[in-house]
């Protein structure tokens, strides 16, 4: 997969459904960091965001769907990613 060049990551959460992105960096505290990580949500990851509306979001990432709400998925940064090999 080709990374699409963009200057700037954007939370994963102004994402539209169907977006895949891979995370570029982790905002996030000590302890949200350690949670995100142990969720699998780490730096180079794939992920689809499946669901994105008002609520929390749905991701899917190695054949793993995961519901995060919007304060997470705040600290997820991620880049589009084109899926035209």
């Amino acid at each position: 997969m080709i990374i699409k060049q963009e200057t700037e990551s954007k939370p994963i959460d102004q994402f539209p459904d169907g977006s895949t992105v891979r995370i570029i960096h982790l905002n996030a505290g000590k302890g949200a960091l350690s949670k995100l990580c142990a969720l699998g949500l780490v730096p180079g990851t794939i992920v689809r965001v499946f669901i994105n509306g008002k609520g929390p979001l749905k991701l899917r990432f190695r054949d793993t769907d995961l519901v995060i709400g919007r304060k997470f998925a705040e600290k997820i940064l991620v880049r589009l990613v084109d899926d035209n090999d």
